[in-house]
Order: C-alpha cells, then sequence, then structure tokens
C-alpha cells in the first residue's frame, strides 16, 4: 500500500493498538487467541498433517512472520516445540513500539530459518531433507530452498507461481 517495509507497518501497527500493555495481558490474549485457533481456525487436514510428520520421526518446525506471542502459544498447543518467528521487544515490562528483531517475512523467512538451524548442533543442510508448507507467495525464497515444497490452499499468486517451480498444491479444506 506504499506506506514502507512491512516491518515498519508492523510496527506501527503494534504502536497504535497494542504497544504499552503489560506482558501478562497480552500473553493472556495470546492465549485465548491459540486457544481458538488451534480448536477452530485450523484447516482440516493440519492436525493430520503434523501427526503424519511427527509418526515418522520428523523435525517440525513453525516458521511465521506472526510474533512470538502468538506463535510460541499456538505450538505449545500443537505439541510443536520449536519456532521461528518475529519477536516482539519489552521496556519495564511493557509491549515496545519496536519489534525485537527482524520480521520474520518474504526473503528475511528464509534467513531466519538458516540461522536458527545452523544455531542448533547437530544440522546438516546436506543431510536433511525439508518440506516447506505455505499459503503464501511471500515465502518463495524458502519454498525454493527446500527439497519439498508445497502449497496448501494457495493464495492466487503462490497457485499460479507453483507450477512454474513444481510445488504440488494441495487443498487441506478437502475431506480425507
Amino acid at each position: 500500500m506504499g506506506f514502507g517495509p512491512r516491518e515498519r507497518v508492523k510496527e506501527k501497527m503494534m504502536g497504535w493498538t497494542i504497544a504499552g500493555r503489560s506482558r501478562e495481558s497480552l500473553l493472556a490474549a495470546a492465549n485465548a487467541f491459540a486457544d481458538a485457533e488451534v480448536d477452530h481456525g485450523l484447516r482440516a487436514q493440519s492436525l493430520a498433517k503434523i501427526a503424519a510428520h511427527r509418526q515418522a520421526g520428523d523435525r517440525i518446525i513453525i516458521a511465521s512472520a506472526a510474533v512470538d506471542l502468538i506463535v510460541h502459544q499456538i505450538a505449545q498447543r500443537l505439541g510443536i516445540t520449536e519456532t521461528v518467528c518475529t519477536a516482539t521487544a519489552f521496556e519495564d515490562g511493557k509491549l515496545a513500539k519496536k519489534l525485537g528483531g527482524p520480521n520474520c517475512y518474504g526473503p528475511g523467512k528464509l534467513k531466519m530459518v538458516q540461522e536458527y538451524l545452523s544455531l542448533n548442533s547437530g544440522f546438516e543442510r546436506r543431510d536433511s531433507h525439508i518440506t516447506m508448507y505455505t499459503d503464501s507467495r511471500s515465502d518463495l525464497a524458502i519454498l525454493r530452498w527446500a527439497d519439498v515444497g508445497i502449497a496448501v490452499n494457495p493464495s492466487p499468486k503462490l497457485c499460479k507461481a507453483a507450477p512454474e517451480y513444481g510445488f504440488e498444491i494441495q487443498d487441506w479444506d478437502a475431506p480425507t
């Protein structure tokens, strides 16, 4: 919309809406949101896909542009212990008007995932098989980096790009 980089837009929106609120009040709101999201907001096949990866012994990491307050709560409810997301910052127990790090979006998401994996002992890219699921064309960089890129109920832009890059398209709202 021409407002500037997404990171700045996210900071402005947080500044206008929730900056200055206490960590405790934001965690309460994040918990309520996570409960509703897991109970009613997931695509029909989401839990089955997570269970299949878990049963296969796969490492599951949520990488999201959403802020840590929300991502960590949703991950916890899904039994996922690893996340890469946009960090919030607090000053004197209150949410700051600035993010606590880079926005986990677009090519930045790939960089953040790579940095996260490099800090975890035992990870070697050449010895790993990575499957990435997304609905957004903004994740094109990380989809291309993965061994398997899957467009789940993709946005129109990702739906158009998927065949060009060989990404499978899946409808997780369809009955199994």
